[in-house]
């Protein structure tokens, strides 16, 4: 599984945007693709419990977490078969960007 965090220290950059475009795309294509939205704002979350009810083509799985049960939640969706998992990050100096930052295989800034 694949790991990616997407990260910056501003708000209102297109992180979760980025975020969201990525996962549909690589969803669309085949992988079994996890957001975990790590953001207390919960955009992510809130997209995608939108698109529930609008869309019938597949959509990435999204599911908000903490700093304190990320390792657990990667562990999930590692278990699960999950190819790609993103990890949408608040903005500022968090803990919950700085954990996403130090387990991700890559991150975008």
């Amino acid at each position: 599984m694949f790991k990616l965090a997407i990260s910056i220290n501003k708000g209102g950059v297109g992180k979760t945007m980025l975020t969201k475009t990525i996962a549909t795309v690589a969803t669309k294509a085949g992988l079994n693709v996890v957001i975990l939205d790590v953001d207390n704002q919960m955009n992510a979350t809130q997209w995608r419990r939108r698109r529930d009810t609008k869309l019938k083509s597949p959509l990435p799985l999204v599911r908000f977490s903490t700093e304190k049960d990320l390792l657990l939640e990667i562990e999930t969706a590692e278990n699960a078969g999950c190819d790609l998992l993103l990890i949408d990050t608040p903005p500022g100096k968090s803990t919950e960007a700085m954990a996403a930052v130090e387990v991700a295989d890559l991150v975008l800034i």
